[in-house]
């Protein structure tokens, strides 16, 4: 039985050997961070969303509080458990989130003091605290949802690299450029009206 050694056909045949494992190695590593992609995506969505459920939760017991028809304590175990859950799912060094922190630790503490010593207070110094967890609440409403915009941009370029378009971003924060001299008064009722101050006066 007589072997024919053909070169050309020899180097074909190993070239499409190199395609072929250099496809399936490719194809690997691509399936392999696809995972890891839509893992991580996913696990950014379920903090995303908790984040928005508790920050609309803290809101909602504040204004449970000042609106007088609900139950003061449970309102603030509400707040304080949901206050938790946003400080248990934020970055503790990223500025943006130590910024929702320091809202809601403020309104946690007057939110607190409120309850607490509700049957000793005037008149004057309940309005002076519901007017201020009022402001912090609409403060903290807009950096909340200012933060949570800024992260569901990061998750669609992340998950469907799409880069959002820097005019809808622009009018987004153009919006809140209009308010800003709303909330900057909002945020310096909150950091200066603290439960102290105001019943010093």
């Amino acid at each position: 039985m007589k072997f024919d050694f053909n070169l050309a056909t020899f180097v074909v045949g190993i070239l499409s050997l190199i395609g072929v494992i250099t496809n399936v190695v490719v194809t690997t590593i691509n399936n392999r961070k696809k995972r890891y992609t839509d893992l991580i995506t996913q696990r950014r969505l379920q903090t995303f969303q908790r984040i928005i459920d508790c920050s609309t939760n803290c809101i909602k017991s504040v204004y449970g509080v000042t609106s007088g028809v609900s139950d003061d304590s449970l309102m603030l175990s509400t707040f304080v458990e949901n206050k938790l859950q946003i400080f248990y799912n934020t970055n503790y060094k990223a500025a943006a989130e130590k910024e929702l922190r320091e809202a809601l630790t403020l309104l946690h503490n007057l939110l607190e003091s409120y309850v607490k010593n509700k049957d000793t207070l005037t008149s004057e110094q309940k309005d002076q605290i519901f007017d201020t967890l009022k402001a912090g609440a609409e403060y903290y409403q807009v950096i909340s949802a200012v933060y949570c915009k800024c992260e569901w941009v990061r998750i669609k370029e992340t998950t469907l690299s799409v880069k959002e378009t820097m005019d809808t971003q622009k009018e987004y924060f153009d919006r809140v450029e209009d308010m800003k001299s709303n909330i900057e008064n909002n945020k310096k009722a909150l950091y200066t009206n603290t439960f102290e101050n105001i019943v010093k006066k």
